[in-house]
């Protein structure tokens, strides 16, 4: 058995500068815990450090204190890298130092003045953040990025990232009109545009930052026309001391030195940034092509009309979006295409400030192509344009989710050429990889001459690591054939060693130089750009052995093939995203803790399994999974919103399985797992099971043994009160298998489940009467528990005899030609998923959600008798993990209630914090109250104070509305239940 390797702790040096540090006025959290060094070990590139510790900073003194302390001479050799999102492609961020997490404390949006044009953020405020408190005054901050909803500007900064629009709008520093920053000694700068006069004036103060002034500006314009022949002159021009746009005739920027620099010359706390007012109006065009090289080409043309963007997406990526949720929202458009192989598509955008002008525009363009035949179609919609960038942001997501062992990864994926020399470029480059038999995907701006080439390799291969440096060296060497640059858009990162190359050893020596000015002992984030002269330390290198995939070979194949989403997380951080109303990820959301997000799970787990494969994990470790798992509320959104589908709450319940085989269970998951099986048996007694949880004795003691509160009332349930509705029938196996096919038509079989029967009986009463009314013939199935609970706690033998159990009964009703319809979304899709996870999909009968079914049956449907009223209004909030699985769900429902000629409104809401049990066991309380009013506060009251009552699809939805707001939510079926009966009465 090989011998076991756990994680190795901070070094003795690191450890006594945490500690002195805590004793130093620095009031943010210190943390050596293996669970969030971890996490701070990855981001979205191939490489793995182990940081020593994570610090997150409260305030702008707290970064003053971490770099006064660093200056002693005893801690010289500390080092620290600083860390935004985390969504860096090339090793940016990452160290085995001390990482410096700006994004949790250092989130505030400080000072705006509109008619000035800027706005001023601390360094941890995310992009698309920022814009949304900028929408209702008319501006927005333009740099783009995949990951907006999740990259700080920080980072952005530090990277000078750009994106999407970047030949209009151009780079983060284009927009940066000053940084606060916290240099490697604890001194507190203000870089600004200076005129002449002004640097002159600054420089005679004297001290150490006039100096630094003085040597910057020296050196600029003693080198100028050195800079001016060797900087590639590109939109994408170079990052990473950007000495070409330091200094012009009339001004010194300080910050074009800073943007870019990777955070190894200062650290940025806050910034000052200029705001560009929205265009009112914009239009896209998507045009297909059957070749990928014919679209690169046609932008060339397409550039001449003066677009705000054109971006190019090839048939790896569309075709890996078919599987996403992203393409029922684009498919139609590209449906309308003719049938020929789609092999890529252009994007290709159009903005002004009047909508009229832009039309006119537009109109003539259109013409222009129809007359060569092009395949195109025009949205005007904003929600069709948004669909479609979403889509381009999900690119590098998706590719990382292709089927295989081989995964298409970042290490030449910016490169930067001047756009006519774009197509030759690639035709070379592709060239190259199809020579080494090497896959790829492609995407990317082709406007700006920069296009995102992600080859696949299996990282857990040594031959695969191998071709890394081979394919990096033969990029540079085709870059600087086509004058261009390795880092176009990401940074240097572990890619710095070709920086040399690019601008000549006389500017890298004074590259050096700088770095030595501003950082003499090579504190900040040592081995990324450049090295201080004198230093023994050497730059990091592409085909650095610390990666993720030197990690991953540790893991047996076959565990990686039981555990694969978990081990391909590739760190893209979609379940950062800030958005209350997404639906990924709602622990994160409420704690701002990355290990409480399915990135941090993942990164758990597979360190995890590596310990496991080693002879046993790490009994501390292990503990920190299990604590990172109990905040999973089983949403599922990790399931389809992360685009390597990461499904955290499979793991779970196999990490739990695994975890109580040497720990002991709480009481409180025996009283969780069983809950359906309580719910029975208390309904046959309800009056009994009623008052006893409302006496506070009994409530106490339900809390202090089994953790859970607000235990909701059981209604007295027996099948027979369902069965005296009229219209509706109890199924037995004998009863009804002798009807033909054609009067089983209008009978549906109704799969119960405990919640909404046991619980919810009224509501279950509406629905049926319901059905009965539009036309149906409902067979209800006796109850029996569908094994969830049991499920999302880990027991999976329990489960999976349970599960066994239902199949069984599923299958005889299926055999005899009936339709299978639940009720509560978050059960009927147990059958769907979990089950068909456990015992096999060929075994499981598919049951459908009603909305499903009465789609299916729309025409049958019968209406409301009498005249048709005025217009309704009202509001749906569908149930998270049925959003997550079943995409189009509430476009369903919106469809059947335009049959009966109601608006229904679907506002955009995350989990609503009960998730099944979750919001009633008291560990979570203050997590679930949190999340409702994040998510689900606002859109409830509007639609209480707009028609008097809110719909909901879900149970323990419409349970915690009645909690939190005292009003009484219906299921949809209800609600228009209530029409037939107002008709009739």
């Amino acid at each position: 058995m090989p011998s076991k390797q756990f994680l190795i702790e901070p070094a003795e040096q690191f450890v006594n500068f945490l500690n002195a540090l805590e004793q130093s006025g620095f009031v943010g959290e210190i943390s050596p815990q293996q669970a969030d060094r971890l996490i701070a070990s990855t981001d979205n590139s191939i490489y793995q450090l182990l940081p020593q510790g994570v610090l997150y900073p409260k305030h702008e003194d707290d970064l003053k204190a971490i770099f006064t302390l660093a200056g002693h001479a005893k801690f010289k050799h500390i080092y620290f890298a600083p860390r935004g999102g985390g969504t860096g492609t090339n090793g940016q961020s990452l160290t085995d130092g001390l990482v410096i997490d700006c994004s949790r404390h250092l989130n505030n949006i400080l000072e705006i003045d509109v008619d000035a044009g800027w706005v001023k953020v601390q360094a941890g405020v995310i992009r698309d953040q920022l814009n949304d408190y900028l929408r209702p005054f008319g501006m927005f901050f333009a740099p783009t990025l995949s990951t907006s909803n999740r990259a700080t500007l920080g980072g952005m900064a530090n990277t000078d990232a750009c994106g999407q629009g970047s030949r209009i709008y151009g780079r983060t520093s284009n927009h940066v009109l000053a940084l606060n920053l916290v240099l490697a000694n604890g001194h507190q700068v203000t870089s600004e545009q200076l005129s002449s006069q002004a640097l002159r004036s600054k420089i005679e103060t004297g001290g150490e930052v006039a100096k630094l002034y003085q040597q910057v500006s020296d050196l600029v314009i003693q080198k100028q026309s050195v800079i001016n022949a060797r900087f590639p002159k590109l939109n994408r021009f170079m990052t990473g001391y950007n000495l070409a746009h330091i200094h012009n005739e009339n001004s010194f920027d300080l910050s074009k030195l800073i943007c870019g620099s990777e955070g190894t010359l200062a650290l940025v706390s806050e910034l000052t940034l200029k705001l560009t007012p929205i265009p009112r109006a914009k239009e896209l065009l998507v045009l297909r092509y059957q070749s990928f090289d014919a679209a690169l080409r046609d932008a060339n043309l397409l550039v001449q009309q003066n677009p705000d963007a054109i971006e190019t997406i090839d048939d790896t990526i569309l075709n890996l979006a078919k599987g996403d949720v992203i393409w029922p929202l684009v498919a139609n458009t590209l449906d309308q295409f003719n049938a020929a192989p789609l092999a890529a598509i252009n994007l290709v955008e159009f903005g002004a400030m009047d909508a009229l002008e832009l039309a006119a525009k537009l109109d003539a363009i259109c013409v222009e192509l129809s007359t060569r035949n092009a395949s195109y179609e025009r949205l005007s919609a904003p929600q069709d344009i948004a669909n479609f960038w979403e889509l381009r942001k999900k690119g590098v997501g998706l590719l990382g989710n292709l089927p295989g062992l081989k995964r298409p990864i970042a290490f030449v994926e910016d490169t930067a050429v001047p756009p006519e020399h774009l197509a030759d470029y690639i035709v070379e480059f592709r060239q190259l990889l199809d020579q080494m038999g090497v896959r790829y995907g492609m995407y990317g701006h082709v406007d700006a001459g920069c296009l995102h080439v992600r080859p696949a390799l299996n990282m857990r291969d040594p031959e695969d690591a191998l071709k890394l440096r081979v394919i990096s060296d033969s990029v540079q060497a085709l870059v600087q054939k086509y004058q261009g640059v390795m880092w176009g858009e990401h940074g240097k990162g572990f890619r710095s060693e070709y920086t040399e190359e690019t601008i000549g050893a006389e500017l890298y020596l004074d590259m050096r130089r700088i770095k030595t000015w501003f950082d003499p002992h090579n504190q900040l984030n040592p081995g990324k750009i450049c090295t201080p002269l004198g230093s023994e330390k050497k730059l990091v290198q592409v085909d650095d052995p610390r990666t993720r995939g030197s990690q991953d070979r540790q893991i047996d194949e076959s565990i990686i093939e039981h555990w694969q989403p978990v081990v391909s997380c590739n760190g893209n951080g979609a379940c950062f995203n800030y958005q209350p109303e997404a639906a990924m990820c709602p622990s994160y959301k409420a704690t701002k803790d990355r290990v409480q997000s399915p990135k941090g799970r993942a990164s758990l787990l597979r360190e995890w399994l590596k310990q496991e494969a080693q002879g046993g994990a790490d009994a501390e470790l292990e503990r920190q999974v299990y604590q990172s798992m109990q905040t999973c509320l089983a949403c599922k959104a990790c399931t389809t919103a992360c685009p390597i589908k990461v499904d955290i709450p499979t793991y779970r319940s196999r990490f739990l399985q695994h975890y109580f085989k040497r720990n002991r269970r709480p009481l409180g998951d025996y009283a969780v797992g069983l809950v359906e099986q309580f719910g029975l048996y208390a309904s046959k007694v309800a009056w009994l099971s009623n008052l006893c949880t409302q006496l506070l004795p009994v409530q106490w003691l339900i809390r202090k043994v089994f953790g859970l509160v607000n235990m909701p009332q059981v209604y007295a349930y027996n099948i027979n009160q369902l069965a005296r509705i009229e219209g509706v029938k109890v199924w037995h196996k004998d009863a009804f298998k002798d009807l033909s096919e054609l009067e089983k038509k209008p009978y549906l079989v109704i799969v119960q489940d405990v919640f909404s029967s046991c619980y919810d009986l009224p509501q279950m009463q509406d629905i049926l009467s319901c059905l009965v009314n539009m036309g149906f013939k409902p067979l209800v199935m006796p109850i029996m528990p569908s094994g969830k609970p049991l499920y999302v706690k880990g027991f999976l033998q329990a489960f999976d005899r349970q599960a066994a159990k239902v199949v069984k009964q599923l299958q005889i009703v299926r055999q005899q030609g009936f339709e299978l319809v639940a009720v509560d979304p978050s059960v009927g899709l147990t059958y769907r998923d979990e089950y068909c996870q456990r015992l096999g999909a060929e075994k499981v009968p598919t049951v459908l959600l009603l909305q499903e079914w009465l789609s299916r049956h729309l025409d049958e449907v019968k209406l409301p008798q009498g005249e048709n009223r005025e217009k309704r209004e009202i509001a749906l909030l569908g149930h998270c993990s049925e959003n997550a699985l079943v995409t189009m769900s509430l476009d369903v429902w919106r469809t059947i209630f335009a049959k009966f000629s109601i608006d229904l409104l679907t506002p955009a809401a995350g989990c609503c914090g009960m998730a099944g049990t979750f919001g009633h066991e008291q560990k979570h309380r203050a997590m679930s109250d949190e999340l409702y009013q994040m998510s689900w506060h606002q859109p409830v009251q509007e639609a209480i104070n707009n028609a008097g009552t809110i719909l909901a699809t879900g149970y323990s939805c419409r349970s915690i509305i009645r909690q939190q707001t005292g009003a009484q939510p219906q299921h949809p079926l209800t609600y228009l239940n209530h029409l037939f009966n107002e008709t009739e009465g």
